[in-house]
């Protein structure tokens, strides 16, 4: 092990954390150690935003779309803007509202703010789409014939439930049929959850559609293909159990987790009010990773936004004024990839938002510091092997 390649290592990431608090001016709180500040004087460029990401972090733009590639800082720029707001233009902890797609960047962005802002940082809600939308149901669950301890549905309960709720079926059918495997019941859960992620309840679910064969894969009679008319199979089943499988969750008094979007836009649908409270209350909505939200999840954003819904009369204050008050949001996203497609991702989000958010400013961060040249510049040169 190189000792003095750890060094480098170490500096380099110390001296990054100055450099980004040093954006927001902070007075530091005592006499920095004779080290740190050696470190300080010698701090790499990459250390302080470029002057995009700075722009991107100061910006007094209504709406903000922040595109960049990993390895560009976005998480950072969005974490740093939400210090900006709370030390530099004094927000209210309490106006801010920052979502994230994961627990591990929810855990890190509450971790990173409140390092840098302190007590400033307390009072603003902060968390992933699923335990913001938990947090306001357990606010108003009686708007939705929730029970107050309602419970979150592990997967172990979500396949017991269905396998009931199939036996059930059967049995209202005339029997005849299997018990459902585990990795059946997998499969149809999966597809409910899909429907769910599009923002699907039981009732909006389409009909089995019939897909065009490819060429060679039908049958002498012109059928679809084996494996096309077993997906048909499946989703004929998956919709006849979905009502089924969301009575036996209520029956328990349960959602699971796609059911607290879905139910926190039902919410706002149906309860205007408690929708306007959220908006006049969050004044600086925050968004990352929109290329990995879910339909149901930009539906969600477009309500406490104001956006107007298609089909639905516009019930609140248009975006950017919010009960009298100004209204922003900021969202960061990666067009170069989406994670999560398969939980039901939708990259047409940032389409949308471009679309829909008039007048929407888009920054993009195109300077990666993942292989940096100062990175490259850390690892020791090879080793001569010549005898």
């Amino acid at each position: 092990l190189d000792w003095s390649v750890v060094r480098s290592m170490m500096t380099g990431c110390l001296c990054a954390l100055l450099g980004w608090a040093g954006l927001l001016r902070l007075a530091p709180t005592g006499p920095a150690p004779r080290a740190i500040a050696r470190l300080a004087s010698r701090e790499p460029a990459r250390a302080v935003p470029n002057s995009v990401q700075a722009e991107a972090i100061r910006s007094r733009d209504r709406a903000v779309l922040v595109l960049a590639s990993a390895g560009t800082g976005k998480t950072r720029v969005l974490r740093t803007r939400m210090a900006w707001l709370l030390l530099k233009q004094s927000v209210p902890s309490s106006s801010i509202l920052a979502v994230t797609f994961s627990q591990h960047a929810a855990q890190q962005l509450q971790a990173r703010v409140t390092a840098v802002a302190g007590p400033a940082a307390e009072g603003a809600w902060l968390g992933t789409f699923h335990s913001i939308c938990w947090r306001m149901l357990r606010e108003h669950h009686h708007h939705l014939a929730l029970p107050p301890d309602f419970r979150v549905a592990a997967e172990a309960d979500q396949l017991r439930l269905l396998t009931e709720a199939h036996a059930e079926l059967v049995e209202a059918r005339g029997g005849g049929s299997p018990a459902l495997t585990r990795k059946r019941a997998a499969e149809l859960l999966q597809r409910i959850l899909h429907w769910k992620e599009r923002s699907l309840d039981p009732l909006a679910v389409p009909p089995a559609h019939t897909p065009r064969p490819a060429a060679g894969s039908a049958d002498a009679g012109g059928k679809p293909a084996a494996a096309e008319r077993g997906d048909l199979a499946a989703d004929s089943l998956a919709r006849s159990l979905y009502p089924l499988y969301q009575s036996a969750l209520a029956l328990r008094g349960m959602l699971d987790f796609s059911d607290l979007t879905l139910r926190a836009v039902q919410l706002f649908d149906e309860q205007p009010q408690v929708l306007a409270a959220y908006r006049s209350r969050f004044q600086h909505v925050l968004v990352d990773e929109l290329q990995d939200t879910s339909r149901v999840q930009y539906e969600w954003l477009r309500r406490i936004t104001g956006q107007p819904v298609p089909g639905r009369p516009q019930q609140q204050p248009p975006f950017g004024r919010s009960g009298g008050a100004e209204q922003a949001v900021f969202v960061a996203a990666d067009d170069d990839q989406s994670v999560y497609g398969w939980r039901g991702a939708d990259r047409t989000n940032v389409l949308r938002f471009l679309s829909e958010f008039d007048g929407a400013r888009v920054i993009r961060l195109t300077t990666s510091y993942r292989c940096s040249p100062h990175a490259l510049s850390l690892q020791p040169p090879p080793r001569d092997t010549r005898a």
